[in-house]
């Protein structure tokens, strides 16, 4: 009798552990997704992302001075990316394309809801 009560113990704690364990981050690279779409060279929008420390940089482009910085988190799929003051919603298509599904207004730039931004190292 003790040892099936052991048994289902043992059972019941796997069971808990297995549920409570978080589900995987979906994998997204360290560096830059661009906008795409026609923008002039240097003004192409970008989202900067660092994974290791988990921050953001969002700008209007490579020669605009102006970007929002701050931390991201991962939530069902989606980034959101938050400043002190505003926070941005990303879906991760994949590792290599978000979608901008939601943001605060700002008064320095706005981005269209749906812009898709995609993975490169090179300078737009």
């Amino acid at each position: 009798m003790k040892k099936i009560a052991c048994y289902l113990i043992c059972l019941i704690a796997l069971c808990l552990v297995g549920c409570n364990t978080p589900k995987n981050d979906p994998p997204l690279y360290s560096g830059d997704y661009w906008a795409v779409g026609d923008y002039e060279r240097g003004a192409t929008p970008y989202l900067r992302l660092n994974t290791e420390k988990r921050e953001f940089s969002f700008c209007e482009g490579a020669l605009v001075s102006y970007a929002e910085n701050g931390t991201y988190s991962l939530q069902d799929g989606v980034l959101v990316a938050t400043t002190q003051n505003l926070t941005f919603r990303f879906e991760i298509k994949d590792e290599r394309t978000l979608v901008l599904i939601d943001e605060d207004a700002c008064a320095y730039f706005e981005m269209p809801v749906n812009t898709q931004f995609e993975y490169s190292e090179e300078l737009k």
